[in-house]
């Protein structure tokens, strides 16, 4: 019979007793060493279910000391049980503003967002990220103000802090000699302030220092978008004329074009640049007696063939030429001008008579005959002699 009572006790009798303890524990508030017990009184009675009932006034209990941090983590760990839902989502709201209410913006934004669509919590996420962004302006931190202001364009005035976080973006980047990038923020804000005038300086200064380096082309692109302010247009002329002393190729189309403007604009001695690199010219004249010979003569009988070899060169990339030629005899009269039509650098040629440059070579005056070359306006651009004997 003492053995069946021992076994009462300790299976039936002492178990509740423990439960007992734990249900004036929890009447006491002391919830966690009220849900030890129920815990492990596994399944005894409804213990499983008092265990959850123990972290469900626990949590209702933290809600109203207005611990809602811990309260909306416990209605979480509850999940379906009763109203757990119900009740996370509004402790999770009360935390948020008690966050916003101890100007903790980013808890706060983080747990409105969360929230979705839960009362009015997208205005509070908007109002919770728009003190975040006034606090990083308030620190010169205009990179992650730009970031959070940009999703906030129709709220408040969240438009004109946004340019504002990028005026004040620029204007940092250019104290530290970033020209390229606080340019492309000022052209970007356009009106905003003197964003024009900033970004007129900005793309200036950042014009320099590719002129300064060399880099010729991205400087005139820097220059080009000025108009006159300051000295840019000279800036843009030494930029080209810089290119075209570390590129004297004639094959250049660059500089070619960049020649072409210098010279109309009469700048430095570009026009005798252009001349040796671009004027068409015809060289290498000599003459001799065979339409095929290679021989420079200095003088010719009047009695034999005269013929005058010629090469064209200078002229644009991939420029032709068309030219006139004439000859002065050695009596001072002159032949009528020849055409010659398409030529290009590189070309050669010869012209002249095959049996003598008189009609009656016995006749002919002796002297010096001259070939003379002609552009199509007039100008002289090739000339040589031979004695006739």
């Amino acid at each position: 019979g003492a053995l069946v009572l021992t076994y009462a006790v300790i299976w039936h009798i002492i178990p509740y007793s423990r439960y007992l303890h734990a249900t004036d524990l929890m009447k006491q508030h002391a919830y966690e060493e009220a849900y030890d017990i129920f815990a492990s009184l596994g399944d005894f009675k409804d213990s499983e279910e008092m265990a959850t009932e123990t972290r469900y006034q626990r949590a209702l209990y933290l809600v109203s000391n207005a611990d809602y941090k811990e309260a909306s983590e416990e209605f979480l760990a509850l999940g379906g049980y009763k109203d757990s839902k119900e009740q996370y989502s509004e402790t999770r709201y009360q935390y948020g503003l008690e966050a916003l209410s101890d100007s903790d913006w980013q808890t706060a934004a983080e747990v409105f967002k969360e929230l979705g669509h839960y009362k009015d919590s997208p205005t509070q996420y908007k109002e919770a990220n728009y003190q975040y962004g006034l606090s990083l302006m308030e620190n010169s931190e205009w990179k992650k103000a730009e970031d959070v202001f940009i999703s906030l364009l129709d709220y408040k005035d969240g438009s004109k802090q946004y340019k504002e976080a990028r005026y004040q973006r620029a204007t940092a980047l250019m104290k530290v000699s970033k020209w390229s990038d606080a340019a492309v923020i000022f052209m970007i804000l356009g009106n905003y302030r003197d964003s024009k005038n900033q970004y007129k300086e900005a793309a200036y200064r950042q014009g320099l220092k590719m002129l300064k380096e060399k880099n010729y082309n991205n400087a005139i692109s820097w220059f080009k978008g000025l108009g006159k302010y300051k000295d840019a247009p000279d800036k843009i002329k030494e930029a080209k004329y810089g290119y075209v002393l570390s590129h004297k190729d004639r094959e250049d189309e660059t500089t070619y074009k960049y020649l072409k403007e210098l010279t109309k604009a009469n700048y430095k001695d570009s026009k005798k640049i252009y001349n040796s690199l671009f004027a068409w010219k015809i060289i290498n004249i000599y003459f001799n007696s065979s339409k095929n010979g290679t021989s420079k003569l200095s003088s010719i009988s009047r009695y034999k063939p005269v013929y005058c070899h010629f090469e064209v060169a200078g002229g644009p990339p991939d420029g032709h030429l068309t030219f006139y030629g004439r000859f002065k005899y050695p009596d001072g009269d002159y032949t009528k001008k020849d055409k010659f039509e398409d030529y290009w650098s590189g070309c050669d040629a010869w012209w002249g008579w095959s049996d003598s440059i008189y009609k009656n070579p016995a006749n002919g005056k002796k002297g010096t005959l001259t070939v003379i070359f002609y552009d199509a306006s007039g100008n002289q651009i090739g000339k040589a002699s031979v004695k006739i004997t």
